[in-house]
């Protein structure tokens, strides 16, 4: 079938990905992009460092246009348009103008869903207080960035000791306001064993930011114009500003309202090529389920570099390509402060729930040769397949070299590569 034309649902990450991928594969047909938000592609991760001024300019978290799209990519992109249905049978979108509130029908011969993630908002008192923000969005970042210009508040705390609130935490605190982590775990960043998110914890804890682990959120109040956050344990903390990020789900209700097949995690169910339970539809991003590679089990990745792949791959096939994404090692990295912490594959606590009896090997290197001044110690531990040897996970934390050596693993793990095999890499020594 000779796709004349294809319509993206959303434009951030993984659709705006879709639609350069799409007219690289194809000068002829027509691609109409909506995106529900003013903005496409903006830099979701830059977020939290605008916030502090560490990211001087707005503009430099938008990293493309609608305008841009269009001139470049000849793709009618179209912003503040919510796409509030799909009728399969006869292959049409409804599509609300955001601005005018009337609605218009699209129709397609190929269809990509990737509308993203919601934030996840406890079913608490208190989320619709004035100062109670989520960080999702460029939106959401304006909303924040003009209260903290506006109102100038001393106190926050975060909600969530994930990768966002961690990011958060560190950029509120530059910012100067007294910091406090709310985090119902018994540690923070909970991708991490234990004794590595102890020396996160730590660092932290020498920067002044106050740590309430093993603690929930049960309401948020405000009493005589003051914020207050109280806990499961009876904590009481006064706030002037709250930060909720305790993770997101995906956004399915598109997909789910038009019987399309959910997967076990809620995601949107797809094979390798990107392709829903209707073949003339694809979806990509944070809405959908995907595969660990070292689990062979679904998982959700609400990551903006696994939609990026996602994105181009779903562009490439809708036109008719074979694209594959076998899936993801889960790599992840984050700045905390001086430190920058990743892991990627399985955590040792992973390993065990997967019935491993992992082999864990822990070493503290230099981040470059001892001999040259200025080396940083590397702090790496490593997760094995106690029979074959093979590369199960690792995690490294450090000032400097973290993300070469968080790479080489990833590479080593995708490709089943066993502890030894890694001993044979012909690596730059400097």
């Amino acid at each position: 079938m000779k796709v004349r034309k294809l319509v993206i649902v959303g434009g951030v990450a993984g659709g705006a990905s879709a639609a350069a991928k799409a007219r690289r594969c194809s000068e002829e047909v027509q691609i109409i992009m909506y995106e529900k938000g003013p903005d496409i592609s903006y830099a979701n991760c830059g977020l939290p460092y605008y916030l502090s001024g560490v990211i001087e300019k707005r503009e430099d978290l938008l990293i493309t246009s609608a305008e841009f799209f269009r001139r470049r990519f000849q793709v009618d992109a179209r912003t503040r348009s919510e796409v509030i249905q799909i009728d399969r049978h006869s292959k049409k979108v409804i599509v609300k103008n955001l601005n005018t509130g009337q609605t218009e029908e699209e129709s397609y011969d190929r269809l990509i869903l990737a509308p993203g993630s919601h934030p996840i908002v406890p079913p608490i008192p208190g989320m619709d207080l004035p100062f109670v923000f989520s960080l999702k969005t460029l939106e959401d970042t304006d909303r924040i960035f003009n209260y903290l210009q506006n109102k100038n508040p001393r106190r926050a705390v975060v909600v969530g000791g994930g990768l966002i609130g961690i990011e958060a935490v560190e950029n509120l605190a530059l910012k100067g306001l007294e910091t406090t982590v709310v985090e119902l775990a018994p540690q923070v960043l909970t991708f991490l064993d234990w004794e590595m998110a102890e020396m996160v914890r730590w660092h932290m804890y020498q920067k002044d930011i106050n740590l309430c682990l093993s603690e929930g959120l049960q309401s948020v109040e405000e009493q005589n114009g003051q914020g207050l956050v109280r806990t499961d344990k009876g904590g009481e903390i006064p706030a002037d500003l709250v930060l909720v990020a305790i993770g997101v789900r995906p956004n399915v209700d598109l997909a789910q309202n038009a019987d399309l097949e959910l997967g076990v995690t809620g995601g949107i169910k797809v094979n390798e090529f990107m392709q829903t339970s209707d073949p003339d539809i694809f979806a990509a991003g944070d809405c959908i389920e995907t595969m660990n590679v070292v689990t062979d089990k679904p998982v959700l990745t609400p990551m903006g570099s696994a939609a990026n792949k996602e994105g181009r791959a779903a562009g490439a096939n809708a036109l008719g390509r074979r694209i594959a994404v076998k899936g993801f090692t889960g790599t992840i990295i984050v700045k905390v402060f001086d430190l920058t912490v990743a892991k990627t594959g399985l955590s040792e606590r992973e390993a065990i729930a997967e019935g491993y009896s992992p082999l864990v090997l822990y070493v503290q290197p230099g981040h470059h040769a001892g001999y040259y001044p200025g080396s940083k110690p590397l702090y790496i531990k490593t997760v094995t397949e106690r029979e074959s040897g093979r590369l199960l996970g690792a995690q490294v934390i450090g000032e400097e070299g973290v993300d070469k050596r968080v790479d080489v693993f990833a590479t080593a793990i995708y490709h089943q590569m066993r502890l030894e095999d890694l001993l044979q890499l012909d690596l730059a020594y400097a």
